[in-house]
């Protein structure tokens, strides 16, 4: 085990901390696939989170 890998061994988890876990993950992954498979460029995923983020602003 290298040396950045030691707190995983050092903190236990419950198994209720590990599923929330693992569906976090999985909502993550799912969304990012859809960013990928909706074809948006890296520019138009950028526009649309500036747009957003100007509307949250006003």
């Amino acid at each position: 085990m290298t040396e950045s890998m030691t707190w995983m061994a050092a903190s236990p988890t419950s198994s209720s901390e590990e599923t929330r876990d693992d569906a976090g993950l999985h909502t993550s992954l799912a969304e990012l696939a859809g960013l990928v498979t909706g074809g948006q460029s890296l520019n138009e995923v950028l526009a649309s989170v500036a747009d957003h983020a100007t509307y949250l602003g006003e």
